[in-house]
């Protein structure tokens, strides 16, 4: 099989270029044939389709003006179109691909790139790995707390709340994308959308997508060797910004004199967080900046458990699978599709958003037993081989595209 994989970056920038490369990897390993697309990049892994690419753009850099500039790409990419019809014109070798496969094409790629795709009959997917399609912000929050108030198809609040990061500007721009993908209908040429949640996919359904047209399957995750050492420490591995709850979280450690708080990643909040732990009671806090894939790996190993405070609705968040797969424990709240990674008592502990409270105690419960902390992570290990094994996951993918193909 030929498939094309779609995605506005061909390196990893997050969960779903991780994924991205984790299905393009079973894939090749399966013996199928994958012809990328996405934006020319410097950090682009190397591929002979490169040539193709739509050429780069960079919201971030160019600010709010730059944004406006830009809108009419952000709603239909000419470029990306352009550059993907002549990919499939140029007979690449093996021959024309039989199936798409879209990731995250939001601003940069556009559904522009769904027209080649219907004029010359392949048929497409996309996983949904954000709320982008019922949110303008991704995020399903704002302003401090969970927000649905998009989903009913009234994008314009998310410019009253100035949603996206805290601009009019930006707000907008987003809020007429969504407005304007909705009325021409962009995305109702995919066969099927794939949500690695049931939290995603019923919000899907309440902003008005059909419930046959969403397949949920969670995202996969590689069990490595059993977990070598418990070293007593407590983990959080993320992005350090305001929804993730650290605030939260670090309340929580002042219950814990004795601890070690170990945080990797970082982001906006790192030097609010720093100056909120200098010279406070509790857990020693460490703040290890962001790490590669393979440092986090050793970092989970050595865990007691992994801690992910959220207050916004987490998706399926790779952190909290990736700690599971080590057999370490998660203390995690009842949001979004947490609670269908995590069950409290089972592999881990759930406890209310914003409680600082109750997660002290619950983190504090398995710093005092780690045989507890032993079960529930061995738990957790045999959760992610029965429904997140990357083989099944490939299957699964390869069936939607047979009968996707019809």
């Amino acid at each position: 099989m030929i498939v094309l994989l779609v995605n506005k970056y061909l390196h990893v920038t997050g969960g779903a270029e991780t994924v991205l490369f984790k299905q393009w990897q079973l894939l090749d390993a399966a013996g199928h044939q994958v012809i990328p697309f996405a934006m020319a990049h410097p950090d682009n892994v190397p591929t002979p389709f490169a040539r193709f690419f739509a050429p780069r753009v960079d919201y971030e850099r160019a600010g709010a003006a730059g944004a406006l500039r830009e809108a009419a790409g952000i709603l239909w990419s000419r470029a990306a179109r352009r550059g993907l019809e002549e990919l499939l014109a140029g007979r690449p070798a093996g021959g024309r691909p039989q199936v798409a496969h879209l990731h995250n094409i939001y601003h940069q790629l556009s559904p522009a790139v769904l027209a080649p795709l219907r004029a010359q009959g392949i048929p497409a997917v996309m996983t949904v790995h954000d709320y982008k399609l019922v949110c303008p912000n991704y995020r399903l929050y704002t302003q401090g707390a969970p927000c649905e108030r998009c989903l009913a198809g009234n994008d314009w609040h998310a410019v009253i709340h100035r949603c996206v990061k805290g601009s009019y500007a930006k707000s907008m721009l987003c809020a007429v994308e969504g407005a304007v993908h909705r009325a021409m209908r962009a995305y109702s040429s995919l066969a099927l959308l794939i949500s690695p949640s049931a939290f995603l996919r019923d919000k899907l359904v309440r902003a008005g997508w059909e419930a046959r047209r969403i397949a949920v399957l969670p995202n996969p995750v590689a069990l490595p060797d059993e977990r070598r050492s418990d070293d007593g420490y407590v983990v959080y591995c993320g992005r350090l910004v305001p929804e993730k709850g650290l605030v939260t979280l670090l309340r929580a450690a002042r219950q814990w004199p004795g601890a070690r708080l170990l945080i990797a990643g970082d982001g906006p909040l790192r030097a609010v967080l720093e100056e909120q732990v200098a010279g406070a009671p509790g857990a020693s806090v460490e703040f290890l900046g962001r790490l590669a894939p393979d440092a986090v790996a050793g970092l989970l190993r050595g865990a007691r458990c992994l801690i992910l405070p959220a207050e916004w609705p987490e998706n399926s968040p790779l952190a909290v699978l990736e700690a599971l797969a080590q057999g370490v424990p998660v203390v995690t709240t009842a949001l979004g599709g947490l609670p269908e990674l995590v069950t409290d008592g089972e592999n881990g502990r759930v406890v209310a958003p914003r409680d600082a409270g109750a997660l002290a105690g619950a983190v504090a419960g398995l710093l005092q037993d780690p045989a507890l902390a032993g079960r529930l992570g061995r738990a957790g290990r045999e959760r992610m081989r029965e429904r997140h094994d990357p083989a099944q996951w490939l299957r699964q993918h390869e069936r939607i595209y047979t009968e996707a193909m019809g």
